[in-house]
């Protein structure tokens, strides 16, 4: 499907949500999301996705590859919350719109303004007001995309995985994801069903549930800073054993 947007199988991916307690760049890379109550935080822009795979680890993001965007404000209970986005009013903390996808090729910018209605300690309404572009990137411009060097937990030579969300050859017209290299040499398109994946701007998710091929890796990638983590799965000893967790950690070539 054209740009990347595979339905994610919840089934083939549920493993992420034990197997990445065990890795630091979880936090690194996803923050907690900072609610408070003191009316000076402003806005937060999430990508989401129809339906959302269970294992998506939401992250604030100024610049969204989604056509489905979560609209938060980070402060808590204020009074009321009026949004204004394409002159369009919504009243609450949290909102979830879907935008038309041609937004994503066109790299569409959107101002966004909050007013948030609160009460001093006088007694007072007070209005705060809060303003943000919301940038959309097509997903061939996602931040993961590249060749990316560094080491993987289970080798002991430097490594490197190449990444790209416009997969592209005779074969592989632009038809989505390409990943390299989670079995030494071994490239693989995530372009038939039931593979599945998520592209967002600096995440994504991806499952090969299909063809056992390059040990049909399952797993998250995720940019933070300059640097890349990709914690997966794969069947390193066959599809009929058990398979193995790994994580590598690296930066852009």
């Amino acid at each position: 499907m054209a740009f990347c947007f595979r339905r994610c199988s919840v089934s083939g991916l549920i493993f992420f949500a034990c197997m990445m307690v065990n890795y630091a760049c979880k936090k690194e890379i996803h923050p907690a999301i900072n609610f408070n109550n003191s009316f000076d935080k402003g806005i937060a822009f999430q990508e989401d996705f129809e339906p959302i795979a269970a294992d998506w680890l939401y992250y604030n993001t100024d610049t969204v590859s989604s056509a489905i965007v979560k609209f938060i404000a980070l402060d808590s209970s204020a009074l009321s919350y009026t949004w204004t986005i394409e002159a369009t009013t919504y009243n609450a903390q949290e909102i979830r719109l879907n935008f038309p996808r041609k937004y994503l090729l066109t790299n569409k910018q959107i101002p966004v303004k909050l007013a948030v209605r609160y009460t001093t300690v006088s007694k007072a309404d007070t209005i705060k007001i809060f303003s943000k572009l919301l940038t959309f990137a097509n997903p061939c411009a996602s931040k993961c995309n590249g060749v990316f060097k560094g080491s993987t937990d289970n080798r002991s030579n430097p490594d490197s995985f190449q990444i790209g969300t416009c997969a592209n050859d005779l074969l592989h017209p632009a038809t989505g994801l390409y990943l390299e290299n989670f079995q030494l040499g071994c490239g693989r398109f995530f372009d038939e069903l039931p593979d599945s994946y998520n592209i967002g701007y600096k995440q994504i998710l991806f499952s090969a549930t299909g063809e056992f091929l390059c040990n049909s890796p399952s797993g998250i990638i995720a940019i933070y800073g300059d640097s890349i983590c990709i914690n997966y799965r794969s069947f390193d000893n066959g599809k009929l054993e058990a398979p193995v967790d790994h994580v590598f950690k690296g930066v852009k070539k």
